[in-house]
């Protein structure tokens, strides 16, 4: 896959305006205000007015095939941006998690660990969408958390004195912040200085199924609640120490941009086969709350039509090795938002350096 982008775009325009009149006057006296409107035979008047616009722009075009772009690409997508992106809107949620959860893994109490791929190909995949709604039912979401990490040594008011300048130049960028605090002998005061950090991290709410969830996974899974020190994963909330053998543990694989790619041309493959199969999600037009139970799944989540007339307005059309591709407008479910989010975690990796610093494009 190849990228570009159009960094700039200037334009300049310009309007003028004219207008005239010019007249040939037959009188007697055509000097004279009587004469010129009491002219005779053989005289005329000729108005003119004329407007004249001119416009133009030019712009600018890079290629993304760079290391500082690939990389960004290539990473696993940062759960504090899925954090904002999912929890904007309730219906958005499936939507977001279906593109971006490459897997779930479910640890069973007596220790016996559950894969669950996200991939239309794969024949675990309705497994999947299964154990993914129920989530959804029990409240899965996600928040960022902040906690102050500490930055050095405590230091005296001397030391405080002679690195203030620096402090107060690096504080606001570097969220810091300084706290008076005790010695351990209690006699002198000393002052720390820390740095506020947030992790962003899978939850429950406790809106949805509190008991359910409290039962399942333990009460260190609901929403703002402190971060087990224990968890090295951020996408993987640990439970209780005491009641991991009545408990279910779940982790969370992230995809990267570039698998978001690679799992919505399995749904096009799954689709346009022999046999085809849409990847289908909730309907939250027809139902208030998803109960992850029955036969919910009726929205396609991307409609692509291999070699078929579309009789109306297009997404987007392309011919590619022979065959032509069309997202239709009309009836095809969740397809433009699909492809909004698609355009989102695409520009997320626009990260500083991977727009080159003069415009060119590469030509093989």
């Amino acid at each position: 896959m190849s990228f570009l982008t159009i960094p700039s775009i200037t334009g300049s325009g310009s309007a003028a305006e004219s207008a005239g009149v010019s007249a040939s006057v037959v009188s007697a006296v055509p000097g004279t205000t009587g004469g010129f409107f009491s002219a005779g035979t053989g005289s005329y008047y000729a108005p003119t007015i004329g407007i004249s616009l001119s416009r133009g722009f030019t712009f600018t075009q890079s290629s993304l095939d760079n290391a500082a772009f690939q990389k960004s690409f290539m990473s696993e997508i940062p759960l504090a941006a899925i954090n904002s992106m999912a929890n904007s809107t309730e219906d958005r949620r499936e939507l977001i998690y279906s593109m971006v959860i490459d897997s779930l893994v479910m640890v069973e109490p007596d220790g016996v660990p559950k894969t669950y791929r996200n991939n239309p190909l794969a024949d675990d995949f309705d497994e999947f969408q299964s154990q993914l709604h129920k989530l959804i039912a029990l409240g899965l979401s996600s928040e960022l958390l902040e906690s102050k990490a500490p930055i050095g040594t405590p230091m005296t008011a001397a030391q405080v004195n002679d690195i203030m300048f620096k402090y107060l130049d690096a504080k606001d960028e570097k969220q810091l912040t300084m706290s008076e605090i005790v010695s351990k002998g209690g006699k002198e005061k000393l002052y720390q200085i820390y740095q506020t950090v947030k992790t962003a991290r899978f939850c429950f709410s406790k809106d949805a199924n509190p008991e359910a969830v409290k039962s399942m996974f333990g009460s260190k899974w609901f929403c703002q609640q402190v971060l087990d020190n224990d968890s090295s994963d951020p996408t993987i909330a640990a439970v209780d120490n005491g009641s991991k053998r009545k408990e279910f543990e779940l982790g969370i694989k992230l995809r990267s941009t570039g698998g978001v790619f690679f799992y919505l041309g399995n749904i096009v493959k799954a689709q346009t086969k022999a046999n085809p199969k849409v990847v289908m999600l909730w309907n939250y037009d027809l139902q208030a709350k998803p109960t992850g139970e029955g036969p919910q799944q009726n929205v396609p989540m991307l409609v692509v039509k291999k070699n078929q007339k579309i009789n109306g307005k297009v997404f987007a059309e392309i011919d590619y090795e022979g065959d032509f591709y069309v997202i239709p407008i009309e009836d095809a479910g969740y397809s433009s938002q699909t492809m909004s989010m698609l355009y989102a975690f695409v520009a997320m990796n626009k990260v500083p350096g991977a727009i080159p610093a003069s415009p060119a494009v590469l030509i093989k």
